[in-house]
């Protein structure tokens, strides 16, 4: 199969023990193939339903983020300027393409005010 033997070359340079970004559907099918030690998928839920089915062949241990929930707490006590700018920064990483870009706050009351503040600073 041509889709699978391009994959195997990629992963050739890539390393003996990571796989990266896979590009698409057919290619993903292909790769699940092969036996994994495990998996981490990051993606739609539409596409995971795949994902398990294919692995579950193989019962590869897996580990699905669907789209990401990173909620950042921020407690009475916090540093509210380094709370304030890490949750800008990683919010906005990536234009907010990312998986681990905060999608909720939960601030203790006495330093919610001062947060707002800060992260609208940002």
């Amino acid at each position: 199969m041509a889709v699978q033997t391009d994959i195997v070359q990629h992963l050739k340079h890539i390393g003996k023990w990571t796989a990266d970004q896979v590009p698409g559907p057919a290619e993903t099918t292909a790769l699940m193939e092969r036996k994994f030690d495990h998996i981490f998928f990051t993606g739609f839920v539409n596409v995971v339903c795949h994902v398990a089915r294919a692995v579950a062949k193989h019962l590869t241990p897996t580990a699905l983020e669907l789209g990401g929930q990173c909620p950042a707490i921020v407690i009475q006590t916090a540093d509210i300027e380094h709370a304030a700018k890490n949750i800008a920064w990683v919010r906005y990483l990536n234009s907010v393409m990312t998986c681990v870009s905060v999608n909720r706050v939960s601030a203790h009351p006495a330093v919610q005010k001062e947060l707002v503040e800060r992260v609208t600073f940002y």
